[in-house]
């Protein structure tokens, strides 16, 4: 039989915050410090970074295996983790340690519950808002959990150590199926941009070992012979007029591979000269000049009153019936997946794309007609792609939603373990099918 008692009646000690200190030491012979970025999204302690603090400023701040510690700040509070880990941990200000009671609460079922809507709600419940939400440790020991006797408990994890095992393997098939349709989506739009021509007969660009032979009959030229290229205007509010007007303008967050986002801009001010030369049309090519290197988006409409800003670069072509924008996209893309732009990007804290070894990349001038068929042919594949990840997508929500909701009925009692009951991912994948 469920009961709810409150959760400082089952713990061997009172919930505490952590250590509040930086984690700037790396030491493998002291203590490892936890922090929130410490701990994935899968609830594991990650591997690839690593922060420790001196034995002598632990004081109670131990982590023991079995031990549930919960952020308590910033966008992920709530967020869990289950240390089963031997050896000498300690953990930051910013999450919250829950040491159960064995006689009374398993530290299994605790993760479990921490992941449940009914420890959830009562997260958004007590959140003192302010500047960044937090949640103490105090509030949290007055939470009330569902309780059954211990050996039960152990029975509900168990059971959801299982069911979610296997819901967790349907999603990662759900992912890697969403891999291997981008990847075949890619195969077909390289060959596009050749138009499928045979290695064996074919022409190789200089200096682009990521393209496949061209068609004889091919040309190739630098990009500036067939677009003009502008990086848009320099981010400097220190030489803003703040009496003059502020326009919103496009900025590398804005432009993603094949989708764009133009509401919710960032202003700054433009000169009417600045306006004319930083003005954005209907087949414009933008480019991301730092950071996701290459990504690019053609614009489909005029942007009146939208400018550009540095982090993006405009090319707008010298003449469409030579140079297709949609066809040169595509031809971005292969490079920028090929890794082309990590050769010619300037490695600084953050990649860049210079103009100058934008306007000098080596590209493929196919006939315009064929540059249109090509541009068809992806743009083709693209609908299927983008049909597929939808339908993916949708999948691996709903597998989320089913995931979430079997762990709050298990734990809140909705669920009896003992019993033999319908694999829970066998319920999803006809639930999946049914919405097709």
């Amino acid at each position: 039989m469920t009961r709810i008692v409150q959760l400082s009646r089952v713990l061997q000690k009172p919930p505490r915050a952590g250590l509040g200190l930086p984690g700037g030491q790396d030491s493998h012979d002291d203590p490892r410090y936890i922090r929130i970025t410490d701990i994935s999204e899968a609830g594991l302690l990650r591997d690839d970074i690593f922060a420790s603090q001196p034995r002598s400023v632990v004081g109670d701040a131990w982590v023991h295996s079995g031990d549930v510690l919960v952020a308590s700040v910033g966008a992920t509070v709530g967020k869990s983790y289950l240390h089963r880990v031997d050896g000498e941990f300690t953990f930051a200000g910013y999450l919250t340690r829950i040491r159960p009671n064995p006689d009374f609460l398993n530290a299994h079922y605790l993760d479990y519950w921490t992941k449940s809507a009914h420890f959830q709600d009562q997260v958004q419940a007590n959140l003192v808002k302010s500047t960044i939400e937090n949640l103490s440790a105090g509030r949290i020991s007055k939470f009330n959990i569902p309780l059954v006797e211990i050996s039960l408990q152990r029975a509900i994890a168990d059971y959801l150590d299982h069911e979610t095992a296997e819901i967790d393997e349907f999603i990662a098939d759900l992912e890697s199926m969403a891999s291997l349709s981008q990847e075949r989506f890619s195969v077909d739009r390289n060959a596009a941009v050749v138009n499928g021509a045979a290695a064996s007969g074919g022409q190789r660009v200089p200096e682009t070992p990521w393209l496949e032979p061209l068609p004889q009959t091919w040309r190739y030229a630098k990009l500036k012979r067939l677009f003009s290229i502008t990086l848009g205007k320099m981010l400097d509010a220190k030489s803003h007029d703040p009496s003059a007007e502020s326009f919103p303008y496009i900025r590398a967050a804005n432009v993603s591979a094949r989708y764009f986002e133009a509401e919710a801009l960032n202003r700054m001010p433009f000169t009417q000269a600045e306006q004319r030369e930083y003005r954005l049309l209907k087949g414009d090519l933008l480019v991301v000049e730092g950071g996701s290197i290459g990504e690019n988006f053609v614009l489909p409409y005029d942007l009146p009153g939208i400018y550009l800003q540095k982090t993006v670069h405009r090319l707008r072509s010298h003449n469409p019936e030579r140079a297709l924008p949609e066809y040169y996209a595509a031809v971005l893309d292969l490079y920028r997946e090929a890794g082309g732009f990590g050769v010619l990007g300037n490695q600084s804290t953050i990649a860049h794309l210079t103009a100058d070894k934008l306007a000098n990349l080596l590209v493929p001038v196919p006939p315009i007609g064929a540059q249109r068929a090509s541009a068809e042919r992806i743009s083709a594949a693209l609908q299927l792609l983008d049909h597929e990840l939808a339908d993916i997508t949708a999948a691996i929500d709903l597998a989320k939603e089913r995931r979430a909701a079997l762990i709050t009925a298990a734990v809140t009692g909705q669920i009896d373990v003992t019993k033999k009951n319908r694999p829970a991912v066998e319920q999803l994948q006809d639930d999946i099918e049914e919405q097709k």
